[in-house]
Parts: structure tokens; C-alpha cells; sequence
């Protein structure tokens, strides 16, 4: 083939992209409004920007019976500069307790503690029932 038989060709199957894309581009309604009449004057195509849906995070419950944590300690990691949630529920009358952010949340029969804490402390931390010293959750805050 040609040089110029090799341009020819080149040139053709831009034009048949460019073509393809002007007839089946997003967003062309043909120039058609809402109203469903015809309109004279020229469309400009809007973007449409979509940000992706965020997955909510499941957050952990960790449940007190008898006063101990329900499956043993629990291990929770959150990133720095997102938040620490977990909530707890217990069927006795207490404090919980995040150690190294110093935060305590009452708990009891109908009322759970709930935590949504800035992770700006990097490290590990113990979450216990204060009232009687029972550590039911480790949180580590990772970099």
C-alpha cells in the first residue's frame, strides 16, 4: 500500500469516529425539549458529573452480658483522619471508656453508648467498662 493510499485510509477512519460520535453522543435529545415540541435554537450538550457513591461502613456493635463483651475483646482499626464509630450495648448500667482520646459514654438497658470520634490520635487504645475495669475493645488508629 501507497503512502498516500495509507493516508487516505487514515483520514477515512477519523471521519467515521468523528461522524459516529456527532450522531451517537450522550445527552443529544435531537432538539427536543421537555415540552415535547421542537426547538429552532441550538443545543449546547451539558456535562453530567457523577461522583461515585461512598459504601457505607458497617458499624461495629460490640453487646455486654454478664459484663464481659460478647465473643471476646474486639479488634477495631480506623485510618487517621477518618472517624472511630462503634457503638455498645449492654443489659447493666456503666461508663465506656476510650482510652487516649479520654471520652466515656454511658450505657445501659435501652441506651447505647455511641462513638463518632475524629481519628487524630495514631496508635493503640483500649475501650473498657469503667465501672468495673472489663476491656471489651482494642481501636487501633492507623497512618
Amino acid at each position: 500500500m501507497s503512502k498516500n493510499a495509507k493516508i487516505g485510509v487514515l483520514v477515512a477512519a477519523v471521519a467515521v469516529v468523528v461522524a459516529a460520535f456527532v450522531i451517537l453522543r450522550p445527552g443529544d435529545d435531537g432538539g427536543t425539549q421537555a415540552t415535547g415540541t421542537t426547538s429552532n435554537q441550538a443545543t449546547t450538550p451539558q456535562a453530567i458529573t457523577t461522583q461515585p457513591e461512598k459504601p457505607k461502613s458497617a458499624v461495629a456493635t460490640i453487646r455486654i452480658s454478664g459484663g464481659q463483651p460478647v465473643g471476646g475483646v474486639r479488634e477495631l482499626t480506623f485510618k487517621e483522619g477518618g472517624t472511630i464509630r462503634f457503638r455498645v450495648t449492654g443489659e447493666a448500667d456503666d461508663e465506656v471508656h476510650l482510652h487516649g482520646y479520654d471520652i466515656e459514654e454511658p450505657v445501659g438497658p435501652g441506651k447505647a453508648a455511641k462513638f463518632s470520634v475524629p481519628a487524630t490520635i495514631t496508635g493503640r487504645f483500649e475501650v473498657e467498662l469503667h465501672n468495673t475495669a472489663t476491656p471489651i475493645a482494642e481501636v487501633t488508629v492507623e497512618p
